[in-house]
């Protein structure tokens, strides 16, 4: 596989409902929608946009950079949720990006293929019980990704055949760790 990707950055989808807590998710005209993110995601979703693509003359923050192509779970039958397409088509609209959606949980695999030859630099947002599954291609083993944890970045830059990794905090909500 020829890989034009020299950077791949992985997000989790932003909030999403908690039944026991009582929070629902809601659609962006404020619907409930047991398959899309809540409040508190849809406000994530939002600070993403300047997170990855400030408008300050310094720049991304440091190990970022403004994706070239943006990838998210599809939406279908075996998991309906919206969450991950939700979550990055503020930064997509922004940046005047289509959100690539061609790939399905369980289809890991292709999608890392894809989004090596997408552009220089690539977002992905995917289902956090996932994540490991999409670092296994570039011959990494990373940790799951713990349930209440919605603020992280998982950073792959190319170097000489592998790869280098990284983690960045997003800290732009409160109660960001």
């Amino acid at each position: 596989m020829t890989a034009t990707c020299t950077k791949l950055m992985i997000i989790r989808h932003a909030e999403k409902p908690d039944k026991l807590a009582g929070i629902s998710g809601v659609t962006e005209a404020g619907e409930t929608d047991r398959d899309d993110l809540t409040v508190r995601g849809w406000q994530r979703a939002g600070a993403l946009v300047h997170f990855f693509n400030p408008a300050t003359p310094v720049g991304p923050t440091p190990g970022l950079a403004v994706p070239g192509a943006i990838f998210a779970t599809s939406p279908n039958g075996d998991s309906p949720s919206k969450r991950p397409l939700h979550t990055v088509s503020p930064l997509a609209a922004d940046l005047g990006l289509r959100v690539r959606t061609d790939f399905t949980v369980h289809q890991e695999n292709d999608l890392i293929a894809a989004a090596l030859r997408a552009a220089k630099t690539v977002l992905v947002c995917w289902h956090h019980e996932r994540i490991a599954k999409l670092a296994a291609p570039l011959g990494i083993t990373i940790a799951p990704w713990p349930d209440d944890v919605f603020d992280r970045v998982l950073l792959f830059d190319a170097a000489g055949a592998g790869w280098s990794t990284g983690t960045l905090r997003q800290h732009l909500l409160p109660g960001d760790a």
